[in-house]
């Protein structure tokens, strides 16, 4: 692989993963190394969509498969939880402005939404089925 071969399979691999990713390379005395960043290199730490995978070796094309499939385990490892996350956020959107749009949900998930937003509308509706809610007051002496 040529330079320009790495940078458009790198390009593309971004793409797969979202607009805000980042694939950078390295090359060193270790030999080849690739970094993958799902939200890009300064990445939110609550962001459960947020993580970094990485891969090394000798041929460019066999790493930047790697990193496309550790991004995938990953991704797939982390779904219930962003799941429940876009959940929480159908059930706010909802009751703030009467409705949740795609739009709304996309400005925070991003390409996720197309891919858990039936799941996630069926977890919200599981959820609030649980109402009417309450807080039971734990608290004792020490407010502990």
């Amino acid at each position: 692989m040529n330079v320009q071969e790495i940078q458009k399979a790198v390009t593309a691999l971004a793409g797969k993963v979202g607009p805000k990713s980042a694939v950078y390379f390295s090359i060193d005395l270790n030999g080849i190394g690739g970094r993958l960043y799902t939200k890009g290199i300064g990445q939110d730490p609550d962001d459960i969509n947020a993580f970094t995978v990485r891969a090394s070796g000798d041929d460019p094309a066999v790493i930047i498969a790697e990193l496309e499939t550790k991004w995938l385990a990953e991704r797939e490892s982390r779904a219930g939880r962003a799941i429940e996350q876009m959940a929480l956020s159908i059930i706010r959107l909802t009751a703030e402005f009467g409705e949740c749009t795609d739009a709304a949900l996309r400005a925070e998930y991003g390409p996720l939404v197309a891919e858990l937003s039936e799941a996630a509308t069926e977890r919200a509706n599981s959820m609030a089925a649980n109402g009417p809610f309450s807080v039971t007051i734990t608290a004792a002496a020490n407010a502990a």
